[in-house]
């Protein structure tokens, strides 16, 4: 049984929570069929008041510029310990509902085939992921050291423009226009 949370923590990229809504959904139908168990439940987990904590953050903070490269004003001081803390404050209620469980699994960022290139990177909310922010960048180069085909749609080039095709609006690595247009 695979329970599933999204939190939202105010970020401008809310569309992130639209997406992991999505993906779930998806999901649903996949994981019993490759045998990794069920979704159970999907929570949205709303800390969005924390923007107002959160000043000065690039993902958090409306005045403040999206940049194309790192800059500490992308860290949001402590959000990983705040999701983790939510993640393990509802891990043992569950542990009070499945009492002869020894251990819970959680799964993390297990995606199948093509709806990794669903996922949302982007520190903005636009129709597809920007290719300017320093997300997206890291995004693309990930793929390319991990020697997969960047597939996202990106409305600029996030790294080398050779590598990706213009199609319409968008930009999308040169592997991936059939499906593009096609999909």
């Amino acid at each position: 049984m695979i329970h599933v949370l999204t939190l939202n923590y105010g970020q401008r990229a809310s569309k992130e929570v639209d997406v992991a809504f999505k993906l779930v959904s998806l999901l649903k139908g996949m994981l019993p069929c490759e045998g990794w168990g069920s979704i159970v439940e999907y929570k949205l987990v709303d800390l969005s008041t924390l923007k107002s904590v959160w000043r000065g953050a690039q993902l958090t903070d409306e005045s403040v510029r999206i940049e194309e490269e790192y800059a500490t004003s992308v860290v949001v001081p402590v959000r990983n310990v705040v999701a983790l803390s939510v993640a393990v404050a509802y891990a043992y209620t569950l542990s009070e509902l499945y009492p002869g469980g020894s251990s819970l699994h959680y799964l993390r960022g297990t995606l199948v085939g093509s709806l990794l290139y669903e996922t949302w990177s982007c520190y903005l909310s636009g129709e597809h992921h920007c290719g300017a922010c320093e997300s997206c960048r890291n995004r693309h180069k990930a793929f390319r050291e991990a020697g997969i085909p960047d597939c996202t749609i990106y409305k600029e080039p996030p790294g080398d423009p050779s590598e990706l095709e213009r199609t319409g609006e968008y930009y999308v690595h040169k592997c991936c226009v059939e499906e593009f247009v096609s999909g």
